[in-house]
């Protein structure tokens, strides 16, 4: 039986938010510097603005191309959120 080949996941680690298509960089930091970090365990965390949250990820080949799928919950303002996403 041949040995699975595991691909590495080039999105570990923390990753800073740079660009938002609907909020101003003032808004992403607005509590400290917007940030992604996904961890080699499969889950994953973001915070910006007043929004925080912990994310389920999976790795994604599409096409030659590797991505990123998560779902995550956590809050907005205080108000209990859920999401899903990519990157």
């Amino acid at each position: 039986m041949a040995a699975r080949k595991v691909t590495p996941n080039p999105f570990v680690g923390s990753w800073r938010i740079v660009e938002m298509a609907q909020w101003d960089q003032a808004f992403v930091d607005l509590e400290e510097p917007g940030y992604i970090k996904f961890n080699k365990a499969g889950d994953g965390e973001f915070r910006f603005g007043a929004v925080r949250g912990d994310m389920d990820c999976r790795l994604v080949s599409n096409a030659d191309q590797l991505c990123v799928h998560f779902s995550w919950a956590g809050n907005d303002e205080a108000d209990p959120a859920v999401g899903r996403g990519k990157q």
